[in-house]
C-alpha cells in the first residue's frame, strides 16, 4: 500500500503539471492569435521626447516622403498596449449618481482610418474644424481648462451614453480630474464621432469605454508616440530610411523604435514563460514518476517470477502475461488522475481569471492529460513486464 500510495502521489503531481502546462501554453497561443480589432501588421512605433515633439510636424513630413510609408500619426499610447488616462467623466443629462470608468487617449487626424478601425458615426478629427478647442483658463495658473473640443468615443462609451441619449453625436461631454474639491484638468466639448470597439489595451483587459481627444489641443501636445504604417513586408531597409528621416530633423537624438507586432507578442511573454516552466517540471515529474513505477513493476515481476514461469509452461502467451502484469498498475494511475484533474481545473480556472479574454477549459484538456499519463505509465510497465514474460520459465521454477 505504501508503494502504491507513492506511485499515486507521483503521478498525481505529474498529471497536475501536465494539465497546468497545457492550459498555460494554449492560453498563450489564444492571446497571440486573437484579433485586436485593428490592423497591426506593418506598424512601427517611435518614442517622442520634448525635443522631437517641438519638431513633430517636420518629422512627420520628412517620413511621409519615404515611398514605403503609408501614414504617420502622433498619439499618446500605442494601440493594443497602452491604457490611457482614467479621469472623471460627465455628459449632458447624466444622472448625478452614475458611476462609470472610462479611458482617455489622445490621437490625431485620420488615426482610425490608418489603424483600420471603422468609423460608425460622424467624423474623425480634421484640420478643417476647430477640434483642438479653446484654452479659456489656467486654473491656479497651472492647470488647463479647455472648451469646445471635438471628442470621439468608441461603441462601448456610446452604449453608456445611450442610456440617456438615443443619438450620441453632438452630446456635450466633460472630462476632468478632481481631488479634494480642486480641479487639476477640465476638458469639455461635443461628440463628433463614434468608432468601432477595438483593443486599445492588451488582451488581458476587456474593451472599455474610451474617449479620444485631439493630441494637439489648445492646452498642450499630448503626443508621446509616432505610429508609422509601412508596407506589410517591410524590413531593416525601411527602418533605416525612417531613422535617416528622423536624423534629418533632430540629428543626434536617439531613434527609439519598436515593431508593434513584436511588442504585442512580447507583452504576452510571461504566459509563454509560465507554460514553458510548467512544461519542464511536468516532463521532469513524469520521468521521476516513471522511475518509481518501473521500480514497483520490477518488484512485482520479481515477486511473481515463479507464477509467470508456471503460466508459460501451461501455455500462456507473452502478450497475455504482459497484459496481466500491466493491468495491475492501471488502478493507481486512474486514482492519480481522479485526484489531479479536479485540482488542476480549479488552479488554472483561478489563474485564467486575470484575463478578460481567455479560453475555456474543455474536456479535451482532461483527455490529453489522461492519455499522456497513461501512455508513459503503460510504456514503463509494459517494458518491464515484457522482459519478465520472455524469461526462461525453467530458470523461474527450477527451485521448486
Amino acid at each position: 500500500m505504501i508503494r502504491k500510495s507513492l506511485v499515486i502521489f507521483q503521478f498525481s503531481l505529474s498529471a497536475l503539471l501536465v494539465f497546468c502546462a497545457t492550459v498555460a501554453y494554449m492560453q498563450h497561443r489564444f492571446l497571440q492569435e486573437s484579433e485586436m480589432g485593428f490592423d497591426e501588421e506593418g506598424l512601427v512605433t517611435v518614442k517622442l521626447g520634448n525635443v522631437a515633439k517641438a519638431n513633430l510636424e517636420n518629422i512627420k513630413q520628412e517620413m511621409k516622403k519615404i515611398s514605403s510609408v503609408q501614414s504617420v500619426n502622433s498619439i499618446s499610447t500605442p494601440p493594443g498596449l497602452g491604457g490611457g488616462w482614467k479621469p472623471s467623466v460627465a455628459y449632458d443629462g447624466m444622472q448625478e449618481d452614475a458611476d462609470f470608468s472610462v479611458f482617455v487617449q489622445y490621437v490625431d487626424e485620420e488615426y482610425f482610418r490608418n489603424l483600420g478601425v471603422s468609423l460608425k458615426f460622424g467624423r474623425e478629427f480634421s484640420p478643417d474644424y476647430q477640434d483642438q478647442g479653446e484654452l479659456t483658463e489656467m486654473m491656479r495658473d497651472r492647470f488647463p481648462k479647455v472648451e469646445n473640443l471635438g471628442i470621439i468615443i468608441n461603441e462601448s462609451a456610446a452604449k453608456w451614453i445611450a442610456q440617456t441619449h438615443s443619438e450620441p453625436l453632438g452630446v456635450g461631454l466633460r472630462v476632468f480630474t478632481e481631488e479634494n474639491g480642486l480641479l487639476f484638468s477640465d476638458y469639455s466639448g461635443k461628440i463628433i464621432g463614434v468608432v468601432q470597439d477595438y483593443h486599445a489595451q492588451d488582451l488581458r483587459n476587456s474593451i472599455k469605454p474610451t474617449i479620444f481627444l485631439p493630441a494637439q489641443n489648445a492646452a498642450a501636445d499630448a503626443s508621446n508616440v509616432l505610429l508609422v504604417r509601412l508596407e506589410r513586408d517591410f524590413g531593416q531597409g525601411e527602418i533605416l530610411q525612417l531613422k535617416n528621416a528622423w536624423n534629418e530633423i533632430v540629428p543626434g537624438l536617439p531613434f527609439d523604435y519598436d515593431v508593434l507586432e513584436s511588442s504585442l507578442a512580447l507583452s504576452y511573454a510571461q504566459e509563454a514563460r509560465t507554460g514553458n516552466l510548467l512544461g519542464a517540471f511536468a516532463w521532469l515529474t513524469l520521468l521521476i514518476s516513471c522511475m518509481g513505477l518501473l521500480g514497483l513493476s520490477i518488484f512485482t515481476a520479481e515477486s511473481k517470477r515463479k507464477e509467470i514461469g508456471v503460466r508459460k509452461v501451461l501455455g500462456a502467451s507473452v502478450n497475455g502475461i504482459v497484459l496481466q502484469l500491466s493491468r495491475e498498475f492501471l488502478s493507481p494511475i486512474l486514482m492519480a488522475l481522479i485526484l489531479a484533474l479536479p485540482i488542476g481545473f480549479y488552479l488554472m480556472n483561478q489563474w485564467l481569471q486575470q484575463f478578460a479574454n481567455k479560453l475555456s477549459i474543455s474536456v479535451w484538456y482532461f483527455v490529453l492529460t489522461a492519455l499522456i499519463s497513461l501512455l508513459f505509465a503503460w510504456i514503463t510497465v509494459s517494458w518491464q513486464s515484457w522482459r519478465s514474460a520472455i524469461a526462461n520459465p525453467v530458470e523461474s521454477i527450477k527451485t521448486e
